[in-house]
Parts: C-alpha cells; structure tokens; sequence
C-alpha cells in the first residue's frame, strides 16, 4: 500500500487532471517519435502555464490545484532529503515509511 505521503501527491495530481478534463484539456504532447510526453514534467507544467479559461474563478481553482501539487512534490524532497542526509550520516530512518 502507497504511503500516505504517495497517496497525497497521487490525489493532487488526480485533482489536477480531472479539472483540467471537465474543461476539454488533455495534455497530449509527442516528441519527434511520435510517442505522447510523461506528464508532471517541465514541458507539462509549461503546457499548464500557458493555459487561459477565460473565468476568473476557473482560474482561481487552476492555481489552486497547481499548488497543491507543487507542495505535496515539495514535502516529497523536503523528507527525502533528511532520509538522504541520515543515511550520509549512517543513520536510520526507524519508524519512518518512504
């Protein structure tokens, strides 16, 4: 079973793409192969950003499920980088489910 911290960034992310759905958007860009591009990577936050609703609030709620991702890929690092710093350390990380 996913950790509660997986589950939270799988939960933003669904967020995200589901409102963005309801509004007719699928991100479906190709590389020169023809194959579709990974979400979640620089291409598709720039995809993201260059996105106009023309409604203040559909905006609004854009922004916010943005975040949201953001900060949960946020408390992803943040917590990898002390389990990181720990084992630099020798130390470990008991008690604590990655």
């Amino acid at each position: 079973m996913p950790s509660a911290r997986a589950r939270r960034i799988l939960r933003a992310k669904q967020r995200l793409s589901k409102f963005l759905l309801r509004h007719g958007l699928v991100y479906d860009e190709r590389n020169s192969a023809g194959q579709r591009r990974n979400r979640w990577t620089g291409d598709f936050w720039a995809w993201v950003g260059r996105i106009d609703l023309g409604d203040a609030a559909a905006m609004a709620t854009l922004d916010h499920y943005c975040e949201r991702v953001r900060e949960a890929d946020a408390a992803k690092a943040a917590l990898e980088a002390v389990f990181d710093s720990l084992r630099i350390a020798g130390l470990s990380a008991v008690g604590f489910r990655e």
